[in-house]
């Protein structure tokens, strides 16, 4: 074995099949951004996508005239975009609006296969992604935050 196939061996990394959706919404009609949503999803599955990203508020709109946010989605409403990830084996992030401590803020939805529903995170909640096993998990650092353990191996693990 020479030195170049040690070497190689040493830095392989895991292989996700990322898409990114370019999407902008406008209008705030979640329903309809969700059967949009739900195209790209199925393009991704064909793809054999493991992970499809979707920009900030793809769900829910743009900020509204008066310079608020839309309303954030129901989990009813989030629905059928958890199915879909589970029978097409894909993790989603979508971009919604969240409340939080009384405030509407910018966050983001996870879809993951194996979550029994949709997890909402607010806008710099610290969350990030990690490989486990064969899948990938959306892991949160911030112990405050309930449902996800914390891990401090969480930033190098995103780039094993």
């Amino acid at each position: 074995m020479n030195f170049c196939d040690s070497v190689h061996k040493e830095i392989t990394m895991s292989h996700w099949n990322i898409a990114a959706a370019q999407y902008q919404p406008t209008h705030h009609y979640v329903d309809d951004h969700i059967t949009h949503h739900l195209r790209f999803i199925a393009a991704a599955a064909r793809q054999q996508c493991n992970l499809l990203l979707f920009p900030e508020l793809s769900l829910t709109g743009p900020v509204l005239p008066d310079s608020q946010l839309p309303a954030p989605p129901t989990h009813q409403q989030l629905a059928p975009l958890h199915e879909a990830a589970q029978v097409c084996n894909l993790s989603v992030i979508a971009g919604v609006t969240v409340d939080e401590n009384g405030q509407r803020q910018r966050g983001l939805a996870w879809f993951s296969p194996d979550q029994p529903q949709a997890i909402v995170y607010p806008h710099g909640a610290g969350a990030c992604l990690e490989s486990r096993h064969s899948g990938l998990t959306l892991v949160d650092t911030h112990a405050d935050q309930p449902g996800i353990a914390p891990t401090p191996r969480c930033l190098p693990a995103v780039w094993r």
